[in-house]
């Protein structure tokens, strides 16, 4: 009886050790699989080799100097113009992140590198 226990605890402590061997293989190849997607997105986080990879600090701006009067006057006039200008009209229609929504959802391919144009009419095209 006691033999058989340790038989199947042995096997037991086998199979573990092969799953755990897998899910590392597996998240492995996951990561690989999202840094394929989108390399310009997720290759600064992630490393080729999947290991995460720490972000440079941001580089300081050098203090600005002040402007002379005469360009300030300028600048100050430009605000003024730019102010009483209307606002941009507002496009009818889901804006490009509601449409990758939408894209993602109908699992069409590429959607990462499309333009609005091209998923509106990819998303179209998969309902029809």
């Amino acid at each position: 009886m006691e033999k058989d226990k340790d038989t199947a605890l042995d096997k037991l402590m086998e199979v573990l050790e092969s799953l755990g061997q897998a899910v590392e293989e597996v998240a492995g190849r996951v990561k690989q699989a999202v840094i394929d997607l989108d390399p310009d997105r997720f290759g600064p986080v992630l490393g080729a080799d999947g290991s995460a990879k720490k972000k440079a600090a941001p580089k300081k701006a050098a203090p600005k100097k002040a402007a002379p009067k005469k360009k300030a006057a300028k600048k100050t006039a430009a605000k003024k113009t730019a102010a009483k200008k209307p606002a941009a009209k507002k496009t009818a229609g889901p804006t490009k992140a509601e449409l990758y929504d939408q894209a993602q959802a109908l699992g069409i391919p590429g959607r990462s590198s499309m333009s609005k144009a091209q998923l509106q009419a990819a998303i179209k095209k998969a309902q029809s």
